[in-house]
């Protein structure tokens, strides 16, 4: 028994080890506190820069490296469905009127931030835009604009009606991931799904997202980052 406790204690303080830590970062503000941009250096040599004004945000993210006194930055570059998701089913639920999706990022944690948009597939090929507040615009030539609700995940969890009748889209993941739109959400129609991104949940955490041009950085000392002029 004192085995298994040692067993659980050790593999919850492997978890806990496991997620990242900021070990330097960086942030200043302008136009009276409107706009600001940030960068977070994490301890498993992946970094995120957010700029922006009010609600709309930019962010970029990828992998840093350390020579002399410099940080070199390498943003993250598109990747396939397949290498920045993993699917996992849960066999012994099964509701044939209803998906069940949950989400979690590369430290097993829930995302909460994320934006699942359905959209009626007779309308999938128009255009839409997300704004801050979750209302989706679907803009259809000739005809008067059509608003739906963006459906965020709460908790990482979310269930959604059978997907014969939708598109399941995330528009937050359009500039990270190949044909993200185009994947067909439907095949998991009755079953109860865990899908983990290849993504730090951080970068999800503002509601609209572009992605950002960075600024050219030097590590100054060990006591904190500038940005160079």
């Amino acid at each position: 028994m004192k085995f298994l406790n040692f067993l659980l204690l050790f593999f919850a303080c492997y978890q806990l080890q496991a997620q990242p830590k900021i070990i330097n970062s960086f942030k200043s503000t302008s136009n009276s506190g409107l706009c600001s941009q940030s960068m977070k250096i994490f301890d498993d040599h992946t970094y995120l820069f957010e700029s922006g004004c009010e609600a709309s945000s930019s962010v970029n993210y990828g992998k840093w490296s350390k020579k002399d006194n410099r940080i070199i930055l390498s943003p993250t570059k598109q990747k396939s469905i397949e290498s920045f998701m993993t699917f996992n089913i849960d066999t012994t639920e099964v509701n044939p009127y209803n998906i069940s999706l949950k989400f979690l990022d590369k430290y097993e944690r829930p995302i909460t931030g994320l934006i699942l948009l359905l959209v009626p597939k007779a309308l999938q090929n128009n255009e839409t835009s997300t704004n801050p507040f979750g209302v989706v615009t679907i803009k259809r030539e000739g005809k008067s604009d059509m608003l739906l609700e963006a459906i965020k995940a709460n908790n990482g969890e979310m269930t959604l009606p059978n997907l014969e009748e939708y598109v399941l889209q995330l528009p937050q993941l359009k500039d990270l991931v190949l044909n993200i739109n185009d994947f067909d959400f439907a095949q998991f129609n009755g079953k109860t799904v865990t899908i983990t991104l290849d993504i730090n949940k951080e970068v999800l955490s503002y509601p609209q997202l572009d992605w950002a041009r960075l600024p050219s950085l030097e590590l100054m000392d060990d006591q904190g980052l500038k940005f160079a002029n």
